[in-house]
């Protein structure tokens, strides 16, 4: 899943992608990510952790967080990245869920520059 915003001005978009950059990898977002997993899983470890910055648009930020979980006994990781670009006033985001293999990086990597090249029409 993609989205983007496009704010009044530049330096608004900057100050999101700080917060962003801030707040990724908090505690909060950690406790809130595990508890959206359910009641129906255990979880057995959960971490959320930087990826690599791309070298597309202004700037950008991604965070992968994996967990590994029970259900019914059975095991099962799974990971969720979200990648966020700023070009100018524009901040787009992808949202990735994969069951037990991280998304491959080139693909990550070939899809933010596919959202990157569209945004400048945006703002």
């Amino acid at each position: 899943m993609s989205a983007a915003v496009v704010t009044v001005e530049e330096a608004e978009a900057q100050e999101a992608m700080a917060y962003l950059r801030r707040t990724l990898s908090s505690d909060c977002v950690r406790e809130n990510d595990k508890a959206r997993l359910g009641d129906d899983l255990t979880v057995q470890s959960f971490s959320i952790a930087p990826l690599p910055d791309l070298t597309v648009g202004d700037e950008s930020v991604a965070v992968r967080t994996t967990a590994r979980v029970t259900s019914e006994g059975r095991p099962s990781t799974l990971y969720f990245d979200l990648t966020y670009v700023r070009t100018g006033r524009v901040i787009g985001g992808m949202m990735i869920f994969q069951f037990q293999a991280p998304f491959p990086t080139g693909e990550r990597v070939r899809l933010a520059t596919a959202m990157a090249n569209r945004m400048p029409a945006a703002g």
